[in-house]
């Protein structure tokens, strides 16, 4: 579920675009969405991802897996995140 953009500037392997999906299972609940997906993966996500020592730019884009479909889509429309299922396989 997770896309790479390479990106190479005259010839440097080090100016890479990554974006990695984090599936996060149990966001409904108090720690799982305060702790993990507002006070964690949100503020990385909104800040442009973070950049490795190699220069390389990582983004991180959250998915969110539970079990109540209603909850979980009021979740991603809240917060614009555009995956989520209630059924993982992974």
């Amino acid at each position: 579920m997770s896309n790479t953009t390479l990106t190479y500037r005259g010839g440097h392997t080090g100016f890479e675009n990554k974006t990695i999906g984090i599936a996060m299972n149990g966001i409904t609940g108090r720690m799982g969405y305060r702790q993990h997906l507002l006070r964690s993966i949100f503020p990385i996500r909104d800040a442009g991802g973070f950049t490795l020592a190699d220069g390389t730019k990582v983004q991180v884009e959250p998915i969110l897996v539970g079990r109540n479909e209603a909850k979980i889509r009021e979740l991603a429309e809240l917060h614009k995140v555009s995956e989520w299922t209630t059924t993982w396989t992974p």
